[in-house]
């Protein structure tokens, strides 16, 4: 399963749940403007394999391009695992109405 988080900060809070999922990455470029925008972040997409989660990259909104903006996306997945250190994104920490209350699948085939 891939999924599409609303921005890096909000998949490294540890029990945050995507906004959206499916099979492919395809699928979820293709439905990307239902996910709530936050300024002009980027989405972050991550696969999920029995539970853990591994960063594919983040997703330009606008376009639907993935892209590893950063050299060094294992940075996300150690935040969600070890908690984001304090100052390390801009702004106030994000509240509970900021996040999804439940994961759309957006795939072809059921999950």
């Amino acid at each position: 399963m891939i999924a599409l988080w609303r921005t890096s900060q909000h998949y490294c809070e540890r029990d945050s749940i995507p906004d959206i999922a499916a099979d492919d990455v395809e699928e979820l470029a293709a439905v990307r403007h239902t996910v709530p925008r936050v300024g002009r972040f980027p989405c972050l997409m991550a696969e999920t394999l029995g539970g853990a989660r591994k960063t594919l990259g983040l997703m330009a909104p606008s376009t639907g391009e993935l892209t590893k903006q950063r050299n060094d996306p294992d940075r996300y997945d150690s935040g969600r695992v070890n908690g984001v250190p304090e100052g390390s994104w801009p702004g106030t920490v994000l509240g509970d109405k900021e996040h999804p209350n439940s994961t759309r699948w957006v795939g072809k085939q059921a999950p």
